[in-house]
């Protein structure tokens, strides 16, 4: 069974960014997510809808200037 939340790292992995880019999304309040005892949480379907540009509250083009996911085909083999 596949767990509800995400960690960082597998929050980092989803969206193909360094954690200091989820950490600066996540202090802009750009993407949604869940603090726990100090430790931040995802929801894989909501981060999902984030990138598919489903979420959009608290968003501006400051915002979406940051957010740069690295394209598979940019990646060296």
């Amino acid at each position: 069974m596949k767990p509800l939340y995400l960690t960082l790292p597998e929050a980092c992995e989803l969206l193909r960014c360094s954690l200091s880019k989820v950490y600066k999304m996540t202090m802009k309040k750009t993407i949604p997510f869940y603090k726990v005892g100090g430790k931040l949480y995802f929801k894989e379907s909501e981060l999902i809808d984030f990138i598919e540009g489903k979420i959009q509250s608290n968003l501006k083009k400051d915002d979406f200037d940051d957010f740069d996911l690295l394209s598979p085909f940019n990646i060296a083999a």
